[in-house]
């Protein structure tokens, strides 16, 4: 799984390449972390600008915020998900609190998190947040698909980004259609989401 990472100075012609590059591959998903010079506005003009050429998931990589406040400036940016990725992949209370409201705000629950042991797994996906395993650990990949929380968490998107394993999947017409359609109904239900954050940041005077 591969992210790419965005600097201040990374020309947006050459992130359109690199996507390109990507979806040849039969990958209809991109992970972006983007260094932390790039202030929000950079960060939302990028997004719109992915979002114009290319019909495919935006998933924004990063660690789990000090707040939850900054989960709603993160999806005012237009991304379809969050992955959270600790170093030590050890989450607080806390921060299982922000990922988990996290969980609730964004559409079709697209939260994913890094994991590295059975208990983590547990804990994740008992708020309904998807957890990923190394690529290279089958027994962690295979825990995660077999288990039962699993399959009632996104069972509707998650085929379509085949994040969990490296094996991507060959998309068939319909699925290119189905997918077509759902990235459609959360850019709609988004926006609505968006124009409540701005609202609220605006009365907030923010």
């Amino acid at each position: 799984m591969n992210t790419l990472q965005i600097f201040k100075d990374t020309c947006i012609d050459n992130i359109l390449d690199k996507i390109e590059e990507i979806i040849e591959e039969q990958i209809r998903f991109i992970i972006l972390r983007f260094d932390s010079k790039l202030v929000d506005a950079e960060r939302k003009k990028i997004i719109e600008t992915i979002k114009k050429y290319f019909d495919i998931f935006v998933i924004l990589k990063t660690d789990v915020p000090p707040c939850k406040k900054r989960i709603e400036e993160y999806l005012s940016y237009g991304i379809h998900g969050i992955f959270f990725n600790e170093t030590p992949s050890k989450y607080t209370e806390e921060q299982i609190d922000t990922m988990t409201f996290a969980a609730e705000i964004f559409p079709y629950n697209l939260v994913l998190a890094g994991v590295d042991d059975k208990l983590s797994i547990e804990r994740l996906l008992d708020k309904k947040i998807i957890p990923i395993a190394p690529y290279g650990n089958k027994d962690l990949i295979k825990f995660i698909k077999n288990h039962r929380k699993f399959r009632t968490i996104s069972s509707g998107i998650i085929k379509y980004i085949p994040i969990v394993e490296a094996n991507q999947c060959q998309y068939t017409t319909i699925d290119k259609i189905k997918m077509k359609m759902i990235l459609e109904a959360i850019n709609f239900r988004q926006k609505l989401m968006v124009k409540n954050v701005e609202d609220s940041f605006n009365s907030s005077s923010l």
